[in-house]
């Protein structure tokens, strides 16, 4: 009884984990068509969000743009990461 019972949760626990497995592969699916990758060279200018940037307590989100710059380049750090 206690193996069948542990057998029936780990079948449970297997098709629970492959459904989300699929589920992830179809948002990500979803979500890479509306994306665009872009690569920044040293010396262009670009914008930075700051929606998720912890301001002063001057300053408030609410007064100022969803972005801040431009900034230029200055290096590449990583793929997807610049120093401005």
């Amino acid at each position: 009884m206690v193996t069948q019972f542990d057998e029936e949760r780990r079948r449970f626990w297997e098709l629970a984990k492959t459904n989300l497995e699929k589920a992830h592969k179809r948002y990500k699916d979803f979500v890479d068509k509306s994306r665009r990758k872009v690569k920044f060279q040293v010396g262009d200018e670009v914008w930075l969000n700051i929606n998720n940037f912890q301001l002063p307590e001057r300053l408030s989100h609410k007064f100022l743009g969803p972005y801040a710059g431009p900034f230029k380049v200055l290096e590449k750090k990583l793929s997807d990461t610049y120093k401005l």
